[in-house]
């Protein structure tokens, strides 16, 4: 249900994809995931964690709008050293909605 949703261009679903990805350690996208914000642990097959995989789906739904999606991007570009892009994103985080960002940008100041 989850991968038809980020196919279909489900930012939300795309972000959640990421973090599969990312962590590696909760179930797949071809299992049955009945409440994607709930972000319950359902057993099921895990997949591999794939730190490039989670970034191209962070990007994607970056691009789709999703605050959560640029927040996770800005930490990356942080991690990274990438100060220009850290700040990029962050901002387009807070005015997406993101509290986390808005706050962060708040201490930067």
């Amino acid at each position: 249900m989850m991968e038809q949703r980020a196919r279909d261009n489900d930012p939300r679903a795309m972000f959640e994809l990421g973090n599969n990805y990312r962590r590696g350690d909760h179930q797949s996208p071809e299992e049955n995931y009945k409440d994607i914000k709930a972000n319950k642990y359902h057993p099921g097959k895990t997949i591999g964690k794939d730190e490039n995989k989670a970034l191209e789906c962070f990007k994607k739904a970056a691009d789709l709008g999703s605050c959560d999606g640029c927040y996770e991007l800005a930490k990356i570009h942080r991690k990274n050293g990438q100060a220009a892009d850290y700040l990029t994103m962050l901002e387009k985080a807070a005015k997406l909605g993101s509290l986390v960002a808005r706050s962060e940008l708040a201490n930067i100041a």
